[in-house]
């Protein structure tokens, strides 16, 4: 039970854009549809949403992320 309250823990730290991207390309390929396409679309969003810039300016100023 640790383990999954510790996996938890990380996934809500993370950009639930991102998140979510993640889980409709795997969602795509599991039905069989595009999913290249599906994940392009998606990391568009991310990158129009700002928060692929947070990520990479957290990361380089040592912070963590605010992805609020």
């Amino acid at each position: 039970m640790r383990a999954a309250e510790e996996f938890a823990a990380t996934l809500i730290s993370r950009s639930q854009l991102t998140i979510r991207s993640a889980k409709e390309s795997v969602n795509a390929l599991l039905a069989g549809a595009d999913a290249e396409a599906t994940a392009v679309r998606r990391y568009r969003e991310t990158i129009a949403s700002g928060e692929l810039a947070e990520g990479i300016d957290a990361f380089t100023q040592k912070r963590p992320p605010n992805f609020g």
